[in-house]
């Protein structure tokens, strides 16, 4: 198996998975897509948005500073 090889410019998986978390949450605050997808489904997407943005605030891509 070939090994891929990584590049100063590859994100790691944890930031690059909170990028991805912070495009679904600016996606979520669409009000088309809030009544597509219904209260009940935005409510289980905005759970592992904030847990993770709480649990990791400093790789949470925002000019917001950690407050621990």
């Amino acid at each position: 198996m070939a090994q891929e090889t990584s590049t100063p410019t590859d994100l790691d998986p944890m930031r690059e998975f909170a990028e991805t978390l912070a495009r679904l949450d600016a996606l979520a605050r669409n009000p088309q897509l809030q009544v597509a997808l219904g209260q009940g489904l935005l409510r289980e997407l905005r759970y592992p948005i904030s847990s993770y943005r709480q649990r990791f605030p400093e790789l949470w891509p925002s000019a917001q500073a950690s407050l621990f």
